[in-house]
């Protein structure tokens, strides 16, 4: 990040700590709540996300999103924009997509679906899940999984919940340090 955003990121972790009275307000919970809700997160991540949701009906891969993340990923907006309709344009020509949208070839008009008020808004949670799985597990969800978690996030709509059960679960645990 640009040393602007880092300082800003780094404040907030510290913030966060700081103001945090237990496990499900810790900077670690706070920051991946603040995280997925940074614009960073909406303008890229969230995008590939929206892009495999509205147009296939199902949730990228975790392989599948880290390519086309990666595909995107600049520092500079202009180029960040050109690589966003170089990926969708690439994205219309995979056979999935082709299977599924038969003579839809236009990227423009993906791109206006994709960027839709009502897409961003309807896929939120869905992406919300997906990120958990593939940031703080580093794999891909069961589909049992990942239902049951977006059931329980769209009725309780509590994200921080979320994010700690993932955080403090035993997978993570075994996973990233050194619990048996």
């Amino acid at each position: 990040p640009d040393p602007q955003g880092l300082q800003s990121w780094v404040t907030h972790l510290i913030d966060s700590a700081r103001l945090g009275s237990g496990p499900k307000q810790s900077g670690r919970v706070n920051m991946s709540v603040a995280l997925l809700n940074s614009p960073e997160f909406q303008d890229g991540g969230y995008f590939v996300i929206r892009l495999y949701l509205a147009m296939l009906g199902r949730p990228p891969l975790r392989e599948e999103f880290i390519r086309d993340y990666d595909a995107i990923f600049s520092a500079s907006t202009p180029e960040f924009e050109s690589k966003k309709n170089a990926l969708v344009a690439e994205f219309v020509q995979r056979p999935e997509f082709k299977s599924k949208h038969d003579g839809l070839r236009d990227a423009q008009e993906v791109r206006a679906v994709v960027d839709q008020p009502q897409t961003i808004s309807a896929f939120r949670n869905h992406a919300f899940v997906l990120m958990q799985f593939f940031a703080h597990l580093a794999r891909d969800p069961k589909p049992s999984e990942y239902e049951e978690r977006l059931k329980m996030l769209n009725a309780t709509g509590n994200y921080h919940q979320l994010v700690f059960d993932f955080i403090y679960s035993v997978e993570y645990r075994k996973r990233f340090s050194y619990v048996n």
